[in-house]
């Protein structure tokens, strides 16, 4: 989710106007409002139907990764500041393998 309220705003691109979360309830990407912490893999999968079919999966996880966002679903990853590290390399996988340049270059360094 693109927390877009003004409390989190931090730069609108263009690629947020498609968007499968645009338009919708800020609250639905709050990890705070998937099911059960000990429900793991119901939160994944929760996390991961929020995000299916999104067309802009990449671009969404990219801009997670460089903005260090933590506390929402972001490219179908509950990103939790406690295992930020493991989610940050996982936006960044996506996004390379999609090809984004930037996402590629900063995984070719060794960054994550």
């Amino acid at each position: 989710m693109i927390p877009l309220d003004d409390e989190f705003r931090i730069g609108l691109e263009p690629w947020m106007d498609r968007a499968k979360c645009k338009g919708r309830p800020t609250e639905d990407y709050d990890i705070d409002n998937l099911p059960s912490p000990l429900l793991v893999a119901n939160r994944r999968q929760a996390a991961a139907q929020l995000c299916q079919k999104c067309p802009v999966f990449a671009e969404c996880a990219w801009y997670a990764y460089r903005y260090r966002i933590v506390g929402w679903v972001m490219a179908g990853i509950p990103v939790k500041l406690q295992r930020n590290e493991q989610h940050r390399a996982q936006l960044l996988g996506i996004a390379a393998r999609a090809g984004i340049a930037d996402a590629q270059k900063e995984l070719s360094k060794g960054a994550a």
